[in-house]
């Protein structure tokens, strides 16, 4: 409703001339770019953890699938802050980026870190729920026939699984921006 009342809330002139605006443009390509390359990353690193959640036991496995969800579960603002205080100017990471002339305030860099962070729970578990309805009887049978255990991740996991990495993705995307 908020979204319907915002466009036809206001003329379509108004809508037009404000979508021909070069900073709503820039701001928009921003955001939308930001998410690609926040997704792109987490699918990346993430379905490969996810897999590897789904198909291996072992100690702190919990541990890590809570602080993968921790950011469903604190507020925007405290994770804003908890950023800051990890990627800042002052903080360690940030300084040491700052060596190499990567700023995170206010910066692209800054933008992707914050949206990977809030959307990498969505990529992960939705990536995970997938791995973990694909029969791990194919994945043996193919390696006793001989692939290796990037094979059965590329050939026969992932094939398999890609419904559930494509939602996980769209929903990490839809998350970011």
């Amino acid at each position: 409703l908020p979204i319907l009342a915002l466009l036809f809330g206001t003329g379509l002139d108004i809508l037009l001339q404000t979508f021909q605006d070069a900073e709503v443009l820039g701001s928009l390509l921003l955001t939308f770019s930001a998410g690609l390359i926040s997704t792109a990353i987490t699918l990346i690193c993430g379905v490969p953890l996810a897999y590897i959640l789904a198909r291996v036991d072992f100690i702190g496995k919990s541990w890590l699938e809570g602080l993968i969800n921790l950011p469903i579960v604190i507020p925007h603002t405290a994770a804003g802050i908890a950023l800051l205080l990890v990627f800042g100017r002052q903080a360690p990471i940030g300084r040491f980026f700052n060596l190499f002339g990567i700023e995170f305030v206010d910066q692209l860099p800054g933008i992707i870190v914050g949206m990977t962070f809030v959307g990498l729970p969505f990529l992960v578990r939705a990536s995970k729920e997938a791995f973990s309805l694909v029969d791990q009887e194919l994945e043996r049978v193919a390696e006793t026939e001989g692939a290796s255990k990037w094979q059965v991740f590329f050939l026969i996991s992932l094939p398999l699984a890609w419904r559930g990495v494509a939602a996980g993705c769209l929903m990490m995307w839809g998350r970011a921006i």
